[in-house]
């Protein structure tokens, strides 16, 4: 059982924890965590750049950032989305066109690394997990540049996507 002096010198404001209670405290670990919680919550620094205005958005390293930092990102993903609609109607329309491939071969790589690249932002921080983050990023990037390729050389040296896509559901070789 603990003293009440120890508890005492744990819980009063203004006190650290002394030598003799953190010997005690560590005998009861719930106590410990109940008694000494004040202190760790008092003694926390903030993550933000404390010499910045209040007012002026920081990141967690104290480094100004615009308001608008995430809308273009936002912008482009909807743009893409909103692209890829018409693309994928267009060859009921007009049957297997080449420029339509190129659309396909550009706007759904482009699409898909993106949402891989959220992916790895949210799952990896960079901040966390730096190194990790550096490595899948580039993963991310070189996956999209292959692919990118292989849809430029499908669409140029064998049949596209589009008439690809038809064969596969008619069933024709």
């Amino acid at each position: 059982m603990l003293s009440s002096r120890v508890l005492c010198t744990v819980a009063r404001p203004g006190l650290s924890v002394t030598k003799a209670s953190a010997v005690a405290l560590r005998a009861s670990p719930v106590a410990a965590f109940h008694a000494a919680r004040p202190v760790l919550v008092r003694n926390s620094s903030p993550l933000r750049d404390t010499a910045s205005p209040a007012s002026e958005a920081t990141t967690y390293t104290g480094e100004p950032i615009s308001k608008v930092h995430g809308s273009y990102h936002w912008d482009l993903e909807r743009a893409l989305a909103i692209a890829t609609v018409p693309l994928l109607i267009a060859p009921f329309i007009v049957g297997s066109n080449p420029y339509v491939d190129l659309g396909l071969g550009v706007v759904i790589p482009l699409h898909t690394h993106m949402g891989f690249q959220v992916i790895v932002d949210d799952y990896l921080p960079k901040r966390r997990t730096p190194i990790l983050y550096r490595v899948s990023t580039g993963l991310v990037y070189g996956a999209t540049g292959l692919v990118l390729y292989g849809c430029y050389q499908f669409n140029t040296n064998d049949i596209g996507i589009t008439e690809f896509v038809k064969r596969l559901w008619t069933g024709k070789q």
